[in-house]
């Protein structure tokens, strides 16, 4: 997530330099969601605790689910929830977007089918006792994918669908039948390190379709790209 952070951030400061309103808008964006990435991965380390080895104020270990020194445990399940719905609504917005045939959005490239089922299979790997709604909202999605490749006649896009929604089966069948062998196994941290991969190749993908020519990024931002 901090390499993510880092990356948007200079690609917001370095590659977007046109003073127009929606220039200044991206950018600002790009450098607020680098800052975001950045407190995520200093919030998912306790901000250093385990590496520097310091201890928790008291103030704080008594309101922090964990005894840790970070923000997101003074209330788990909050921000769990959050991530979740979050992740699963994000692969909801983005199949919309693609199945519309917005690419673009001011010049900034849409999550394209891969990164889509990607996100789907984000919410796969959870705690056994929460295959609730964000699992089944993303299997909802991953539905709308293989209908999308079947009515495009797209065979690698709908034998990637199909395998994704095995998986999702496969996961819920075990969820199932075996979850006090998962529960130990589960963690939402596997979760949230398949998400920071996931959404730094995306941001990799973005900085790198950000067009070289300002004049054709000006083109770009003035309407939604195909």
């Amino acid at each position: 997530m901090a390499a993510s952070g880092i990356l948007l951030i200079r690609g917001g400061i370095k590659k977007i330099k046109i003073s127009t309103l929606p220039c200044l808008i991206k950018r600002t964006l790009f450098v607020c969601f680098g800052i975001l990435f950045l407190f995520g991965a200093g919030e998912e380390i306790s901000w250093g605790q385990r590496i520097f080895g310091f201890e928790t104020p008291p103030a704080i270990r008594e309101i922090n689910g964990q005894d840790e020194f970070n923000v997101h445990n003074i209330d788990k399940g909050l921000f769990d929830r959050s991530l979740r719905y979050g992740i699963a609504l994000a692969s909801l917005v983005a199949f919309i977007l693609f199945s519309t045939g917005i690419r673009k959005i001011w010049g900034v490239s849409m999550p394209g089918f891969l990164t889509i089922l990607s996100l789907i299979l984000c919410t796969v790997y959870q705690d056994a006792h929460l295959v609730d709604k964000p699992y089944w909202l993303a299997a909802v999605v991953c539905v709308f994918c293989i209908v999308y490749a079947l009515w495009k006649k797209d065979r690698a896009k709908l034998g990637l669908g199909l395998t994704t929604l095995a998986i999702m089966g496969l996961v819920l069948m075990l969820h199932r039948y075996r979850a006090a062998e998962l529960t130990s196994n589960s963690t939402p941290e596997v979760r949230e390190w398949i998400f920071s991969l996931i959404t730094f190749f995306y941001v990799r993908k973005i900085l790198d379709d950000l067009p070289e020519n300002q004049l054709q990024d000006l083109q770009d931002n003035s309407c939604f790209g195909k």
